[in-house]
């Protein structure tokens, strides 16, 4: 199996990750270190790199990447030599749930967008939960939508075109005409 060259985009907890970095102006031959360093709202994990060659292998083990919480994760890459430090990377990495160590409790995988889309179709069938309309009531008031059919229509609209462009990504969102009658 080839190691990639770049970060992951995304990796599920639990699962081995591996990628190897070479930055032709900080060999690890040289004595240069890279490391780095993980967060999001509640989480922080530090990752250091071996020296391969001239090459930086960075490796989480399965057991290591299964105490990751599933989110986005913003990451730096540092190299160190003494007592140099230079940033050389950033970026933004996913972690998924690892569905088999999910315990039977419920888990709900819909994104945020997602619930509040399927509330909103709920509200328009008729048939959502007080749960569903507190959220559609929040919404309305933080976008300052008159509560009515129109509001609703818009409010839809908002969440069904991010719902899009979770499902979409790098894609642009295309119109959508809605007809009533």
């Amino acid at each position: 199996m080839d190691i990639p060259k770049q970060e992951p985009e995304c990796f599920v907890a639990g699962d081995t990750v591996e990628w190897r970095r070479t930055f032709s102006d900080y060999p690890a031959s040289a004595g240069w270190t890279l490391a780095y360093t993980f967060v999001n709202a509640g989480n922080l994990q530090k990752v250091n790199a071996q020296a391969d060659g001239d090459a930086h292998l960075i490796s989480i083990t399965a057991a290591g990447s299964a105490t990751w919480s599933a989110g986005d994760y913003d990451w730096q890459a540092t190299v160190t030599n003494s007592t140099i430090r230079h940033t050389v990377g950033n970026g933004r990495t996913e972690v998924k749930p690892n569905l088999a160590a999910m315990s039977t409790d419920g888990f709900d995988a819909r994104t945020y967008a997602r619930k509040v889309l399927e509330a909103i179709d709920a509200q328009i069938a008729g048939r959502a939960t007080s749960a569903q309309s507190d959220v559609i009531e929040y919404n309305i008031g933080m976008r300052g939508l008159k509560r009515s059919e129109d509001g609703l229509l818009k409010l839809r609209g908002i969440f069904a075109a991010a719902v899009w462009r979770e499902e979409n990504p790098g894609e642009f969102c295309p119109t959508i005409q809605a007809t009533f009658s």
